[in-house]
């Protein structure tokens, strides 16, 4: 769930060159298909180096070659960058995928699953976003549930990625589109500026346009990106367990256990449901 809570002046400086759009609501899919995505900012995919380090394309990390048996169990990593997986670590997607399969089969027909995967799959090479990060991101928002409910403040975090305001839920008439609208909500933003509009996770994972604000540190790093997209910024880039009062305290912790196996069961370390 994206919760940015912007100060006044903070409120400025990330208007940035925000377009006064509107956000997307409800606009019919051939419209979307027509016009385009419209992102946070404009922004389309990740550019720097550092970021795109993290990145591997479907076919690099073991396609088809999908290995559940005995996975892992939770993994406490203590809010530190340095304990926390690197991308040569994270199972490949087939195996994530297969890993929460029968969950997502528990919430979704075969056929919208089938279009789920190759939507992430698109928007990942497409985006520049790891196929893997981006799973887990939609398995830890809502279970991969196409039709989860509307969360945050007068319900503005909307679809399977619970992203910035101007995110949409999912449409039933049309599956096809909605779910790549979902997931472009969470990965590139929605247009405009708060409240309206919001960034997605690739635009902070990029460097977020520089914005000393959001407490990054830089371009490239995916799990403050992470703790940003929950949070609205990184309160503690020295315990990413931190929220500043906002969001969820094992967000970080979990969608690394996730990217190396984690089934969602027996949550350990402390950490609450």
């Amino acid at each position: 769930m994206v919760a940015l809570q912007l100060p006044a002046p903070a409120l400025g400086a990330i208007v940035l060159t925000l377009f006064n759009a509107t956000p997307v609501l409800a606009s019919p899919a051939e419209f979307l298909e027509r016009r385009g995505y419209d992102s946070f900012s404009g922004f389309t995919r990740i550019t720097d180096g550092a970021a795109l380090s993290w990145y591997e394309p479907y076919a690099a990390t073991g396609v088809n070659h999908a290995v559940v048996a005995n996975p892992p169990g939770y993994k406490c990593f203590y809010g530190q960058s340095v304990n926390l997986p690197y991308v040569t670590g994270w199972k490949n997607f087939d195996t994530l995928w297969a890993i929460n399969l029968l969950m997502l089969r528990g919430h979704n027909s075969e056929a919208n699953n089938k279009i789920l995967r190759e939507k992430i799959l698109q928007i990942a090479a497409e985006t520049k976003t790891d196929a893997r990060m981006i799973l887990s991101m939609i398995i830890q928002e809502s279970g991969g549930k196409l039709d989860v409910r509307c969360t945050g403040d007068n319900d503005v975090n909307c679809g399977i990625m619970q992203a910035a305001p101007g995110s949409v839920p999912f449409n039933l008439s049309n599956p096809a589109a909605s779910i790549d609208t979902m997931i472009r909500n969470g990965v590139l933003g929605t247009p405009g500026s708060w409240p309206r509009g919001g960034p997605g996770y690739a635009w902070l994972f990029n460097g977020a346009d520089g914005q000393s604000w959001f407490n990054l540190g830089g371009s490239g790093k995916p799990y403050r990106s992470l703790r940003a997209y929950n949070t609205g910024k990184v309160p503690n880039q020295d315990n990413l367990d931190a929220t500043g009062g906002a969001g969820t305290v094992s967000y970080v912790n979990d969608i690394a256990n996730r990217l190396i196996g984690w089934s969602g069961k027996n949550r350990g370390c402390g950490y609450s449901y």
